[in-house]
Parts: C-alpha cells; sequence; structure tokens
C-alpha cells in the first residue's frame, strides 16, 4: 500500500502545475484506494468510468455532475488507426431512400420466395451500368410475385413476361444492383438500429452506420456492414444474405437481424 502511494505522490511531486487524473476503473481494490487517497490529499481528480451508464465519475468530489461519454464511430476506430469509409450511399439510387428502406423491409419479411428470387438474378446479371436482363431460368409463381413487387419499388423497370415466359427486366445502375445483391440487408438493420429506443424513449445508440470499409497496411480491406455505438462500445453487425452464412461458399440465405424488439431499461437491463 505504501509503496503505491509513494509512487502516486512522486507523480504529482514531478509535475507540480499539472492536473492529474488518476483512473481506477481497472485498477485492484489496494491500487484505487491508494491513488484515491493520493489524489484527495493532492486535490486531483480520481475517475472512475461507469460502463454501465456511460459516464465518467470523480470520486474525489462527489458533488460534480458525471460527465456522459460521447465517442463516436470515428472517434472508436481512430483509437485503434482505423480510418473507414463508406461504399454506400442511398443517394447513389435511382429511387429515393425512403422506397428503399420500404423495399428492404419487404426482402426481410418475404421469406425464401425473395431468397430463391434475389440468386436467381445474381446468377442472371451481366455487365456495367444500365442494362438490360432476361432470365433463363423461369421463376415460378411466388418469385414472379417478388420480381413484381420489386419493379413496383422502382428497383428492376420495364419488367416484362413475354406469352413464352421470358422475363425480362431492367437494372438502371450499378448502385441499384449493388443494392438488391445484398445492400438491401444491411440497410434494413441500419434502419431498425436507428429506431431503438431505451427505457426513457431516447435513442439506444450513439451513433448508427452502414456499409464501411477500413483499408489495411497490408492492403485488404475490412468490411463492416453495420456499426452501431452504444456506451462507448462497438456493436459490429455482420449481416448476410447467403444460404450458408457461416460458411465462406457463395451459397445464398438471408440472414436478418431484428433490432427494432431491443430495449434498454434505464437501469442498463437489456
Amino acid at each position: 500500500m505504501q509503496h503505491i502511494v509513494g509512487a502516486c505522490q512522486q507523480v504529482i511531486n514531478s509535475h507540480p502545475e499539472a492536473e492529474i487524473l488518476f483512473n481506477v476503473t481497472c485498477a485492484t481494490k489496494v491500487m484505487g484506494i491508494a491513488a484515491y487517497e493520493v489524489a484527495k490529499q493532492a486535490k486531483q481528480q480520481a475517475i472512475y468510468v461507469d460502463t454501465a451508464h456511460a459516464r465518467f465519475l470523480n470520486l474525489t468530489d462527489l458533488n460534480e455532475q458525471p460527465m456522459p461519454i460521447r465517442i463516436g464511430l470515428a472517434d472508436y476506430l481512430g483509437f485503434y488507426g482505423r480510418h473507414p469509409h463508406k461504399v454506400f450511399s442511398f443517394d447513389k439510387l435511382s429511387i429515393p431512400e425512403e422506397t428503399a428502406l420500404d423495399a428492404a423491409a419487404y426482402l426481410a419479411e418475404a421469406g425464401m420466395a425473395a431468397v430463391e428470387t434475389l440468386a436467381l438474378m445474381r446468377r442472371q446479371d451481366r455487365g456495367k451500368g444500365r442494362r438490360s436482363i432476361k432470365l433463363k431460368r423461369l421463376p415460378g409463381l411466388e418469385q414472379w410475385d417478388v420480381l413484381c413487387k420489386l419493379n413496383q419499388f422502382g428497383l428492376i423497370p420495364d419488367l416484362s413476361r413475354s406469352p413464352d415466359d421470358t422475363v425480362r427486366y431492367v437494372i438502371a445502375n450499378d448502385a441499384d444492383w449493388g443494392f438488391l445483391d445484398g445492400t438491401w440487408l444491411e440497410a434494413h438493420v441500419w434502419h431498425q438500429a436507428t429506431k431503438c429506443a431505451d427505457g426513457q424513449g431516447c435513442p439506444l445508440f450513439n451513433e448508427c452506420d452502414l456499409s464501411m470499409e477500413i483499408p489495411t497496411q497490408a492492403g485488404a480491406r475490412k468490411e463492416i456492414d453495420v456499426a452501431c455505438i452504444y456506451q462507448g462500445q462497438l456493436l459490429h453487425c455482420s449481416c448476410k444474405s447467403e444460404h450458408s452464412p457461416f460458411k465462406t461458399s457463395n451459397s445464398r440465405f438471408g440472414v436478418v437481424y431484428q433490432l427494432s424488439a431491443l430495449r434498454i431499461s434505464p437501469s442498463g437491463e437489456v
């Protein structure tokens, strides 16, 4: 105990004009008590990071109001030397953001019919920019209904089905196809996350974002599908629209994380 007190006192004596913060959050009980006693005698702050309520507590002045912890995504990733950039923007789509989110919600709720339809569309996609698509494999009635719905949302204009059951439609641009190819799920999860609330009705997450890439020094790019900051911590949602989402194969299956049901009470309980 005396050794710890002496070490803390030496820091104060070495910097007589400095404001010194003693962080006792991760200290052992003995170390925390020793640092607290030195800080109190020297009229310095001994702080404790209350992660359960996202705030800093000054133990040497209990009358001081706790300081809220406000960390954004850029700050959090920057602490680790990571600087992400966006790879998706609703502005690049040929349809409004609200319509795109409605389409994403529909796909999330449409079940296997949507999964099979999107898989069929992936196998037929060719080219870049605006292009016309002809389905070589004819869809069933449920898949045709999904195509019609996507057409109503404006994601596949000029949808037609000829008497010989040939199906044609248009992809307006690469952003629309990227959305249909999987970004719709990220958009849906992100939208649900932004609507989450705590027990007092306040936004649950400090910040939410989607579709980010993090360049690495080795040249590889790490992806974050949906990221949410909760009480100074990062919640990373990995969105997979594949048949086997926990394997590295390319077979596809829709997986949706419904965050809208998540609620946090004022005491911090989920």
